[in-house]
């Protein structure tokens, strides 16, 4: 599970613990000094993340007995929330070259000169982002109408994504593909990190129902 800034989350076998080891030293003290910890990931509740105790490129997570944690799923998460924070916080990540995360090539953070431009995502469910021009809000692309739909019906919609405080999507009038985004004024959200958000969503909310089929 190789992302951009995420090396690598190592599981305890028996524990419900994972160490996240970052690219960058810098990026792991952002985790943890993040004003808005994380207290679930997916639906599993987790505790703020603690420093590593030899490792300054680690941090060490802990989660509720009884749970399981995907070592992709923690390092979705992690990867999207620097991201944002290092964009909030001017922080450039070291780039060897461009980095490639869990839905392919992704462009370094941007100011904002994505805004206005449709932001192509090769991923499994989300094909586009489009930010507009001068507000905060985006334009999310699905591969379908039945996707996009199960990102409008999900039962917990984000309160936040990577960092920034969101609204509930709502339906694009027009498009049945296209959902639309409005978040906090002041802050900046990366096109991949608004698709990261909603390719591991609709993964697990798409998980969630086989499961019940099943």
């Amino acid at each position: 599970t190789s992302t951009s800034l995420v090396q690598k989350v190592t599981k305890h076998n028996e524990k419900p613990i994972a160490i996240i080891s970052f690219s960058d030293p810098r990026m792991a003290q952002l985790a943890l000094q993040d004003p808005a910890p994380t207290t679930h990931i997916g639906r599993v509740p987790v505790d703020p993340v603690v420093a590593h105790r030899s490792d300054s490129s680690s941090l060490v997570l802990f989660w509720r007995r009884g749970f399981d944690l995907a070592p992709e799923d923690i390092a979705g998460h992690f990867e999207n929330l620097v991201t944002s924070l290092a964009q909030l916080s001017g922080i450039r990540p070291i780039e060897e070259a461009l980095p490639m995360s869990a839905f392919g090539v992704v462009s370094p953070p941007t100011g904002g000169t994505d805004r206005g431009a449709v932001v192509p995502i090769e991923g499994q469910y989300v094909t586009s982002v489009k930010k507009h021009a001068s507000k905060p809000i985006a334009f999310v692309q699905f591969t379908s109408d039945e996707v996009a739909a199960i990102a409008l019906q999900d039962p917990e919609p984000a309160a936040v994504i990577g960092h920034v405080p969101v609204d509930p999507i709502v339906a694009h009038k027009a498009d049945g593909r296209t959902v639309v985004l409005f978040w906090r004024g002041g802050y900046d959200l990366a096109p991949a990190v608004i698709a990261g958000h909603f390719e591991h969503r609709i993964g697990t909310l798409l998980h969630a129902d086989k499961q019940a089929i099943l």
